[in-house]
């Protein structure tokens, strides 16, 4: 009897085990694979106004968006992947601080998606480096646009609907027209960090027609702040205050230390203190903290320098 009733136990264990395992597999999921289709550029264009920064560092990389939360970058040939997801309806957007897309949406099925292709195409763009102290930012700044079949001439940029500046468009080292590409000189512009700005931008043809008018809204990181150097046994800890964190931009400090004419750079990540491993030798100092901002696809958005400030070193001698 008791093997009788052992086995029929056995059996049942069985039963819900393997029904248990069904009602698992019912919960399917699929990966997507796909490929960003990106304008073309000639890269070895040179910005006119950009001196400082490099704006084609990561130009073949951007960001997709999952259902507007999720993201991943992309490989340098623009592919993708988005592993173990729900089955059923999906959105899928291009979004950085370069490129953009219209949204588009997918219905996820087992078998997956292996080769999805979205087509990016250059957004407007801002980019700047401070150069006049904490309260005010120097900007420089471009807008990049696609329009098929047509040759842009020139586009006007009012900043909060007060100030215009004007920017041409481009032509790459073959004498072809880019049709891409404007450059603006923002830098006669104080724009004050933390402030959000609202650019309305009137793109015109060779005609002089309007043919299209973007509105973007500009949010400049915060300020950096410095707060103090301690010195411990000639050993100094220095302090600021970053930028804000926030979702769409990465940043990275690099502290700046001079001693009469000489200087040395040390380049940091996301943190907002550092101890030096050996003592200064005694003496009058400077430093400076720059701050490189970039977006979620690599791309540099802008530099943020503070102004210098002066402290002494001035351990006994043994």
């Amino acid at each position: 009897m008791r093997k009788i009733l052992g086995s029929s136990v056995a059996v049942l264990l069985l039963f819900l085990l393997v029904v248990g395992c069904g009602i698992i597999q019912l919960e399917k999921t699929a990966d997507i694979y796909g490929t960003v289709n990106l304008p073309p550029i000639d890269t070895t264009l040179e910005p006119m106004f950009l001196e400082d920064i490099s704006f084609w560092d990561g130009v073949g990389i951007t960001t997709v968006y999952l259902d507007g939360e999720e993201y991943t970058s992309t490989t340098s040939d623009g592919k993708f992947c988005f592993r173990d997801l729900s089955l059923g309806e999906h959105t899928l957007k291009i979004k950085d601080s370069i490129y953009t897309s219209e949204e588009i949406t997918i219905n996820l099925t087992e078998a997956g998606i292996s080769d999805l292709h979205i087509d990016a195409k250059f957004d407007a763009c801002f980019i700047g480096v401070q150069t006049a102290g904490p309260a005010a930012y120097r900007a420089q700044g471009f807008i990049i646009s696609s329009y098929e079949n047509v040759e842009m001439s020139y586009a006007g940029v009012y900043i909060d609907g007060e100030t215009e500046m004007v920017g041409f468009g481009g032509y790459d080292e073959n004498e072809d027209y880019l049709g891409v590409v404007f450059f603006l000189d923002l830098s006669v512009i104080d724009f004050v960090l933390g402030d959000t700005y609202t650019l309305i931008i009137d793109i015109y043809n060779e005609d002089d027609e309007l043919i299209d008018t973007v509105t973007k809204d500009i949010r400049l990181p915060e300020n950096i702040i410095l707060k103090d150097v301690e010195i411990n046994n000639g050993i100094p800890t220095f302090r600021w205050d970053g930028v804000e964190d926030r979702e769409e931009i990465n940043v990275s400090y690099e502290l700046i230390l001079k001693k009469g004419s000489y200087g040395d750079s040390i380049f940091l990540k996301d943190q907002t203190s550092y101890t030096m491993d050996s003592p200064l030798s005694n003496g009058n100092y400077s430093w400076q903290i720059a701050c490189s901002v970039h977006d979620l696809s690599g791309h540099l958005v802008m530099v943020i320098e503070t102004e210098w400030e002066d402290f002494t070193v001035n351990e006994p001698l043994i």
